[in-house]
This record gives structure tokens, sequence and C-alpha cells, in this order.
């Protein structure tokens, strides 16, 4: 037979008192009255998503509210005795039960979370509440309770401790701090990390803010309590200071907060995270220490690169002094008149090419001091022209053909005239040394124009550059030669970039090696224009 409860103890004493003789019309109103009140209390229970039952001192349930079966979509005999438990998730299921039997062995209250499925299978959290009560009759003792819907409670309070488990998470892997004051009480609140940080054993630590300003550095205290007085209201506080160990030690801190403010604008809360900068200015530190030695390095570095750019670009002129003196030398020795004018022009030449040396000496120095040099409008023919001159002086040419397009004699380009034909003579003499083994060996050299710069082409029929990658050779010191020392290509790219331009290298498809720069082009006065028109 389903049991359930029917009403309020109120109706009983109605019926008794109209038994007694009371009037029809008295008894109709407290019938009345009574059907209200059984009303309003069933709607609260609805409206409060509770479910009434009462049980036997076993714990058996003996009477339970219609709305389980509604929720359960089950009938209320269902509920009766310990079937109820059918209905209970099964990972909650042997909890209860022994939870439920241990109270009604000697307890007089029982509270109870679990999950019960709903009539679209679903489980929903409720709270049970029960305690025990004795009837007036004499009778056995019984259970009465509530069944609390408390779903929506539980899912919340469970993302909030997946989102505070996130969150501290977080703050570990941050070795951050957090921590909040609360300005209207002085109160502070800081991590557990915070005794790590500092020191201090949990007992130490208070929430008193005149405590934690005590651990401030006094030469820091006026200037913390000012940024934050001063931080404009909606933006992050970010200050740095020192707190105090518990050795006696201070550690840098810095300070990240939030400051909640009233309607008025009135800070009432801080909310933020203390991060120790002690191993970030190490850090610092050490990153400081490896800046200077490498300047300290650079500068050596610097100091052997200009020697070695200084031998390299000094050897051609000294050599052809050296040979022009030696030729002079074994004319006199021979002692024949006849070769007096060539005596005197082979010391010219020598003359000439001690001024060349001391010319390169004076523009390298001017070029790695990040000196323009004397910069003017320079005929690429002419610098062109020059470099294969000098070229052809050198014991190692071997009747290399070196053509020079005459469009070169068209264009002007801002520059330096030595480091202009220093760039055509070290990629001319690289060229010579690659076509050694090369037959009817040949060099070209173009230009074509590119609005406001000349793009120069140098190429040759050479073995190109092996297995070496074209866009490393600029680099310095580094050679595909045997003997070589590395800087030809680098002074240029130094030359040339220092000027506004650019170079680069490529393998040719048939074979060979060809450069590319650019230089800024000289526009040509328009009476020279009409001259070359004319």
């Amino acid at each position: 037979m389903e049991a359930q409860l029917t009403g309020w103890n109120g109706g009983e004493t109605a019926r008794a008192n109209s038994r007694d003789g009371e009037s029809v019309g008295q008894d109709s109103i407290l019938l009345q009255n009574c059907a209200e009140l059984d009303e309003l209390y069933r709607f609260t229970i609805r409206i409060n998503r509770q479910i009434p039952f009462i049980a036997d001192e076993h714990g058996a349930v003996i009477s339970i509210a219609p709305l389980w079966g509604e929720w359960c979509g089950a009938r209320l005999s269902d509920a009766m005795g310990y079937k109820f438990l059918s209905r209970i998730h099964p990972e909650d299921r042997a909890g209860l039960a022994d939870a439920w039997a241990n109270a009604t062995r000697g307890a007089e209250a029982y509270v109870y979370d679990h999950r019960t499925r709903m009539a679209d299978g679903s489980y929903r959290w409720f709270r049970c509440a029960a305690e025990k009560y004795y009837p007036e009759d004499g009778t056995a003792p019984r259970w009465r309770g509530l069944l609390s819907d408390i779903d929506e409670l539980f899912r919340a309070r469970a993302a909030a401790q997946a989102s505070e488990a996130r969150f501290r998470t977080a703050a570990l892997a941050t070795r951050d701090v957090i921590w909040e004051v609360d300005l209207q009480t002085r109160l502070v609140t800081f991590g557990d990390l915070i005794t790590s940080f500092l020191g201090y054993d949990v007992e130490e630590i208070t929430s008193s803010a005149s405590w934690w300003r005590e651990k401030i550095h006094p030469d820091d205290i006026a200037r913390t309590s000012a940024s934050f007085c001063a931080c404009p209201a909606g933006e992050r506080w970010v200050c740095d200071f020192r707190l105090r160990r518990v050795d006696g030690d201070y550690v840098h801190m810095q300070s990240r907060a939030f400051i909640a403010r009233d309607a008025t604008g009135r800070a009432i809360r801080v909310t933020g995270a203390l991060a120790d900068l002690t191993e970030e200015r190490a850090t610092r530190q050490r990153i400081e220490r490896l800046q200077l030695e490498m300047v300290d390095s650079s500068r050596l570095g610097a100091a052997a690169a200009l020697s070695a750019m200084l031998s390299h670009e000094l050897n051609q002129p000294l050599t052809s002094l050296a040979n022009f003196i030696r030729g002079a030398r074994r004319l006199l020795h021979q002692g024949n008149p006849a070769s007096h004018d060539s005596i005197l022009m082979a010391m010219d030449a020598a003359a000439t090419s001690a001024l060349e040396a001391g010319t390169i000496v004076h523009r390298m120095s001017e070029l790695v001091s990040q000196g323009e040099g004397r910069l003017s409008a320079q005929n690429l023919w002419e610098a062109a022209n020059d470099a294969r001159s000098l070229t052809c002086l050198d014991t190692a040419w071997n009747n290399v053909d070196i053509a020079i397009a005459p469009e070169l004699h068209d264009f002007d380009v801002i520059g330096d005239r030595i480091q202009m034909r220093q760039v055509f003579l070290n990629i001319f003499r690289n060229a010579v040394d690659a076509l050694r083994a090369t037959r009817e060996p040949m060099i070209r050299v173009t230009v074509t124009a590119a609005q406001e710069f000349v793009e120069v082409t140098i190429a040759d029929n050479g073995p190109g550059f092996g297995g070496s990658k074209p866009e490393g050779l600029f680099a310095p010191f580094v050679t595909t030669k045997p003997n070589g020392v590395g800087l030809g290509l680098s002074i240029c790219q130094m030359i040339i970039e220092s000027l506004g331009g650019g170079i680069r290298a490529q393998q040719n498809p048939e074979g060979g090696a060809t450069f590319l720069f650019t230089m800024p082009r000289v526009e040509p006065e328009p009476q020279n224009r009409q001259t070359a028109a004319g």
C-alpha cells in the first residue's frame, strides 16, 4: 500500500471540533483554511525543490511526497522500503547505504549527498538530511527528513573548486605568491608559497597590514606607498621593492596587482601576485657581464680583422713596388746607358705603388671607423678600367680576357675613387684565380639601370663556387682558395653597403660565377646630356 503525506495536523483538529458540535459554517471555514495551508505547503516544497519523507527506525521508507515520483518518473511504491536505492547512482549507492545503516544504529541525525536518476535518465545531486523523532504514543522511533535538490549548487561548487585548482596550479607553475588586501579591514591574505619565499613559519605570519609593512625595506616604503596611491583607476599596479626574509636578508620582489574600487573611485580591495626577482636579477647581471666580455672580444676581433684587411689590400701594391725596384736595380747593374729611360719609368712606377699603398691604409682606416671617405661622382667605366689595368700587372693574370661593356661610360655613381676601384679589383682577382684551369678564360662586366640605382654584373666562365653557398662567401675569413685570406669579398660588401648599395653572388646555370652589386646613381647634368646626345 502506497503511503504519502496528506496534510497538516490542523486538519484533524478541525474535524474533532466539528464533531464536538461547532457550527457547520465555522467547520467549513476551518476546512477551507486547512486546504489553503496544505496547498501553500505543497507549493513551498515544490518551489524549494525539496521532497519530504518518513522512514521507520531501521531506515526503510514508509512515506514520501508525490514529487519524488514526478521527478524520478516512477511510482511511489518504487521508493518504499529500500527500493529507493535502485535509483541512486552506482558510485554513490554503497556509501549511502552504509551511512544510512550506521545512522539508524544509534545516531540522532543523518546528512549525505548523492546522485539520483531522473525521469530522463540523467542524474542530479541531492542532499538527504533526516532526524530521528519519537512518537507521543510510545511506538518505535521514526526518521523524518528532506531530499533537497542541490545539483546546481554542487556543480557550481565543483566548478569553483576546479577553477581554484587551476589557479593554484598556475601559481605553482609561475612561482608567484597570490595575495589580497582588504582595505576596509586592513587584513592581508597570502598564498602558501609565501613561506618558501621568505622562510617564515606559518605561525609567524599574520594578516595585519602593519606586520607586512615592517618587512619592506625602509628605503622602499615611501616609494612603494606613493606608487600605490598614484596608480590610476582601472590600471594595473606594478612596483619593485625588497622584503626581509626570516634570516634578515632582503630579496628583490615585484608586485603586480589590480586595485578594486567602489562607485566613488575609492580603493577597497587589492588582489595581485608577488614574484621573486632574485634569479632574474642574477641572470641580468650575468648577461651584462657576458655583453662586456663580448664587447672586448669584438674589439680584439675588429683589430685582427683590420690587420688582416690591411695585409690583404697592401699585398699587391707592395709586391709591385718591390718588383719595380728590383727591375730598376737590375738595369743599373747592367750599366747600359740606353736603359736610362726604363730605369726612370720603373722608379716612377715604384713611387706610384708606394703612394697607392699609403692611400689604401688611409681609406681602410676611414672605412673601418665608419667614415664616408671622399664621396663624389665616380664613373663606373673608369673605376673598372683602373682595376683591369692593376689586375693585368699581376703575374697571375694568365691573359684572362676582361671585357668591360662601353655602357659603363654612361653611368656615374656616388662613391670614393679608391674604394670603387678596390671593389672591381677584388672581384677581378678572385675570378682570375678561379680561371687558372679554364680554357679561353674571360670576365664580362655589364651594367643596367634600376631607377635611382645601377646594377653592375661581373660574370666569368670558371668552375663557379664548387660546394660553397654563394651567400656565405661574404663572411670574413671565408674563402674557396687554398691560400686565401677570405677578406676580399667581405671588404667589397663593407664598401658597397656603406655607400647605400648591396652585393650578392650566384652560380651561373651554364657554369661560372656572377657577382652583382648596386650603387646609388648620379644623374648627369643637363649640359652633359646634350653633349652626349650631340
